[in-house]
């Protein structure tokens, strides 16, 4: 599937607190990404289901895949293991072949559907191809857990945002790969800095996309040495706005951290380059749903004060 251009919200109210609409979207044609990321705030359990709805009067077959994750307390390992999940099946090779769903007019396709205890968060990312001259709607709710039909959306009514402004349809076509060149000193590229403009189409309006949430960032990484004595480099890692998981991709590598506090820097790989050498890193990282971005990787020598990748006391493992 083809890099999405449009992302759909759906994160405001992050934590509900009456059965609702959490979010209602017009789908565009085209590749879309919908990201889903909820809280549930009552003291009862709710169901939260996340769907594509065919309002239109033909039929309309859509391909989509996506990653979803158990609901839990803690809002930043739900976060972590949904973004690592979509990222290494959007990157890889290996990653899940699309689903292929036709929907019929008045139907809907089920994406997720989950039941939430009190205080437990819910977070998914699908990636969805749509097809031209239809009328499909991104939906999320929340309701009881007797209602198991996304059918019980008419009869909600629209959940009030919580002010932060999260909900919406994002242009994100201008996340294109960023080329770096390195030969000596400190080079950055940070992720979840820069701020995403809404789609005139979007219904909510208001602030742009703030942190990156949803959006895969890609870096070619050019080392060079042209010393007459080798050099050494490493790859680093460092939170700078609070503790931070990450998911990332390096030369075709799936990685993970877990969490990290904020400006600790960690070490992602470490080498030597020879007199001459040249060397390309190929990174892409997306930031993980509920931690705190924006998130700094840079290249420098090697820092042998900083623990070894993998080591005992790194923070990184490889996900299969």
């Amino acid at each position: 599937m083809d890099e999405a251009s449009l992302l759909y919200v759906s994160d405001d109210p992050e934590k509900f607190s009456d059965h609702g609409q959490l979010f209602d979207a017009q789908a565009a044609s085209g590749v879309d990404r919908f990201l889903i990321d909820h809280v549930n705030g009552l003291t009862v359990p709710m169901r939260v289901m996340a769907f594509v709805s065919n309002v239109g009067s033909a039929s309309a077959t859509v391909s989509w895949f996506g990653a979803t994750g158990a609901p839990d307390i803690n809002g930043m390992a739900v976060g972590h293991a949904v973004t690592s999940k979509f990222l290494f099946s959007s990157e890889t090779a290996n990653g899940n072949a699309p689903s292929v769903d036709a929907i019929a007019p008045g139907s809907s396709l089920l994406l997720a559907d989950a039941v939430l205890q009190p205080s437990q968060c819910f977070a998914a990312i699908f990636g969805l191809q749509i097809p031209a001259d239809s009328d499909l709607y991104l939906r999320t709710l929340a309701c009881d857990p007797s209602n198991t039909s996304p059918d019980v959306f008419s009869e909600l009514p629209p959940a009030p945002d919580d002010g932060a402004g999260r909900r919406g349809v994002f242009v994100i076509s201008d996340a294109t790969t960023q080329v770096i060149a390195w030969s000596s000193g400190t080079i950055e590229m940070d992720i979840g800095r820069v701020e995403h403009t809404r789609s005139p189409d979007d219904p909510y309006q208001g602030p742009p996309l703030k942190g990156e949430y949803g959006i895969i960032r890609r870096f070619t990484c050019n080392l060079s040495n042209g010393a007459a004595t080798p050099t050494t480099f490493a790859l680093y890692g460092t939170p700078r706005a609070g503790s931070a998981t990450s998911s990332l991709i390096l030369d075709d590598e799936c990685i993970a951290s877990h969490s990290v506090a904020s400006f600790d820097r960690f070490k992602i790989l470490a080498g030597t380059l020879a007199p001459g050498e040249n060397r390309t890193l190929q990174l892409s990282a997306m930031p993980d749903i509920n931690s705190s971005y924006p998130f700094a990787f840079s290249i420098a020598t090697d820092d042998q004060t900083v623990a070894d990748a993998f080591s005992a006391s790194s923070p990184l493992y490889t996900v299969t």
